[in-house]
């Protein structure tokens, strides 16, 4: 994360609606700095999300009683 920091950090230097960078996904499409950035944050966030409803699932480890855990099986 300390990386990402320090490229936003840098990314404040440059026009971020003029600046294009290559899509990863498709070599034809470029996307403007601002847009990248928007969608990298919109990315983890998703993965936040995802990360929070696999921990407070009902059968996520820790949150069951061993004992329960090893009856379903």
């Amino acid at each position: 994360h300390q990386k990402l920091l320090q490229f936003v950090r840098e990314a404040r230097l440059v026009f971020l609606l003029l600046t294009q960078i290559p899509a990863f996904w498709w070599v034809f499409v470029r996307l403007s700095l601002g847009d990248f950035l928007q969608l990298l944050v919109y990315h983890n966030e998703r993965h936040i999300v995802q990360a929070q409803r696999v921990l407070y699932h009902d059968h996520f480890p820790g949150n069951v009683p061993i004992d329960v855990l090893i009856a379903e099986l």
